[in-house]
């Protein structure tokens, strides 16, 4: 088998897996949507549509391109040394734009609830859903590291982890706490 046809066999692999497991994701969303949706009623849903906007732009602005950067490093490099250098580069990165991130979502809490909703009663929520760009600047990063050394199961594994542990927080959440369950 020449290295042309490893190549081809590696990165079908590759696709499928990572195919596999968006299947899998998107099926634990649909049923962790139609939970919440049964749970909060309309209010809850737009609610979390709202959320979940507003805390992936500030993530996306927040990580400021640096998995990005960090899986193209990772994979061109074929030093392990290198590779954990760059690892651990990110990660120290990574804390001060998250955290950034979480504060700017505080302290704009009140401007970004009138801009999203036309009033401050969610503005709380708002503030607090800065958690989620934290965890989600952290998990960009896992998987930053995860794409560059190229471990497709481990990636797949995580994201499928991610959506799982997700349903079973935030569902049992909105049943307890109704629609300010939809925070978690």
């Amino acid at each position: 088998m020449n290295s042309q046809t490893a190549s081809y066999r590696r990165i079908l692999f590759s696709t499928s897996v990572i195919g596999g497991a968006t299947v899998i994701t998107i099926l634990i969303g649909i049923f962790r949507t139609k939970a919440l949706a049964l749970l909060t009623g309309p209010e809850g849903i737009g609610l979390l549509g709202v959320l979940t906007n507003v805390s992936v732009l500030v993530t996306t602005i927040a990580g400021m391109g640096l998995a990005t950067s960090a899986v193209r490093e990772i994979a061109a490099t074929p030093d392990r040394a290198r590779q954990a250098a760059i690892s651990r580069a990110l990660w120290l990165g990574s804390l001060p734009l998250a955290l950034t991130g979480a504060l700017a979502m505080w302290l704009l809490r009140e401007p970004i609830a009138w801009l999203v909703t036309d009033n401050d009663e969610h503005a709380l929520l708002i503030g607090l859903s800065g958690i989620a760009v934290v965890l989600g600047v952290f998990a960009a990063a896992q998987q930053a590291v995860l794409q560059g050394l190229q471990r497709i199961r481990a990636l797949s594994t995580v994201r499928i982890g991610g959506a799982l542990g997700a349903t079973l927080l935030a569902v049992p959440a909105a049943w307890w706490l109704g629609t300010a369950g939809i925070l978690v």
